[in-house]
């Protein structure tokens, strides 16, 4: 038992036994749990007990359950339950074990029949996602976890959906904010605009160009100084960025539409940037596409994970 945290060892409404706390973000933390009548490893994310009270924040959460439970989708995770620990909500997801793509990025970039083939999962999501009238708002490395299927390789699942939009909630949470991560949001998300389907998608070729690149094609010291590379500077071919990584002229064209300024000149859907990617030499390669070196045994072991609902960016489009 973590020293200090209450919640381990308890039992949830009769039903999950709560260990350790796996995970902490901006908006919750998450624990590993075991559901009694059934002795399943589950994912229980807990809306920290200062934005209990917070009406705000209790809908973001609201709003993340009710993405997620619409979601039926083998690179998703899937919700299960839903509730209340006294005044504070709690969502019940499935145990996803593997590393994050920002822990496995953080040893170096991987291949691009690697990258290709992670991309494609993560848009087969994304497409399942905004048929139903869902935008995640915060694709990120650390939102994709990496387990692998047996004699398959890479099994990629989206988490994390505490930003996200409903269609039928018109973006009301929040209005006139700029909201995300920073190092992958859209131009339009940089200023606060109406996100739809597409802002996913420039979020996705940001992180499609960092596993390939070793770093994504943005950087800035300051917040506002990246902001504007995004809404304003052209990104770097892989080529120039990466000289020793050598990709095809389909993947750059491919990267370079998704990275697109206007959502109107990038890809009309997930769909249609997974076949273009598909289409790259990078997709044909066959067999295991490890060709980067993975982490030392040690140096970052793989965990359980769930998303913590990390807002990373957050700020009125006023100077109060």
């Amino acid at each position: 038992m973590s020293e200090g945290d209450p919640r381990e060892g308890t039992l949830l409404g009769e039903r999950y036994r709560i260990g350790e706390r796996i995970a902490s973000g901006g908006m919750g933390a998450v624990h590993r749990a075991v559901q009694v009548a059934l002795d399943r490893d589950v994912a229980v994310k807990f809306l920290h007990n200062w934005m209990a009270f917070d009406i705000r924040a209790r809908r973001r959460f609201e709003v993340e359950a009710q993405a997620m439970a619409k979601l039926r989708h083998p690179h998703c995770a899937q919700v299960l339950d839903f509730g209340l620990d006294g005044e504070t909500p709690y969502l019940v997801m499935e145990l996803v074990e593997g590393e994050t793509l920002g822990e496995i990025l953080r040893a170096g970039p991987v291949s691009p029949a690697r990258a290709a083939a992670i991309g494609r999962q993560a848009l087969s999501a994304l497409a399942h996602a905004h048929e139903l009238g869902i935008t995640h708002r915060d694709i990120k490395p650390d939102n994709l976890i990496i387990g692998e299927a047996t004699a398959v390789g890479d099994h990629a699942r989206i988490l994390d959906f505490g930003i996200a939009r409903l269609k039928e909630d018109g973006g009301a949470l929040t209005a006139g904010r700029a909201i995300g991560t920073p190092k992958y949001m859209a131009p339009e998300q940089a200023t606060g605009e109406a996100t739809d389907a597409r802002t996913d998608l420039y979020s996705m070729g940001i992180v499609l160009y960092e596993m390939v690149a070793g770093e994504p094609p943005f950087a800035a010291d300051e917040t506002v100084e990246l902001l504007r590379m995004h809404r304003e500077a052209p990104p770097p071919r892989i080529a120039d960025k990466a000289p020793g990584v050598h990709v095809s002229p389909e993947l750059e064209a491919v990267l370079a539409r998704a990275l697109a300024k206007a959502p109107d000149d990038r890809f009309e859907d997930a769909r249609a940037f997974a076949g273009a990617l598909g289409a790259c030499p990078e997709s044909a390669v066959s067999g295991p596409v490890y060709a980067a070196p993975r982490p030392p045994t040690g140096a970052s072991a793989p965990h359980a994970a769930a998303g913590g609902g990390a807002v990373a960016y957050e700020r009125p489009l006023t100077d109060e």
